[in-house]
């Protein structure tokens, strides 16, 4: 399986650290899994998703990670739905991180999400 793990880059936030859940996460997996792994931090250099959607699609991941701040609220979405339109429904969209765990239903429910 093939997963990507993607940081939008979000234009209310003025950050730029790693994205320390995602590289943990990251870790975990190469070292106990078999899955083809990538990251993609879109906020290191202010990047918007759509300058990345051909890579992403010529990779064709089974699963999308994504993470993020409450501040980095469009940033997450844009990412949510440029990959969703680009690859459609046969990629799992995953979504995590402090924000997704306290506002539920605003994220699932108005996202094109497949789990949070």
């Amino acid at each position: 399986m093939k997963i990507l793990l993607i940081q939008p880059f979000g234009r209310e936030s003025n950050t730029n650290y790693p994205p320390l859940g995602l590289l943990y996460l990251f870790s975990y997996l190469r070292k106990y899994s078999k899955h083809e792994l990538k990251i993609l931090d879109l906020r290191v250099h202010k990047t918007p998703i759509e300058d990345k959607i051909p890579d992403i699609v010529d990779w064709l991941p089974d699963v999308i990670g994504i993470t993020g701040l409450s501040i980095e609220w469009s940033g997450f979405k844009s990412v949510a739905l440029a990959v969703r339109q680009a690859l459609g429904s046969t990629v799992k969209i995953v979504a995590g991180g402090p924000p997704m765990q306290i506002c539920f239903a605003r994220w699932f429910f108005k996202m094109p999400l497949s789990i949070i």
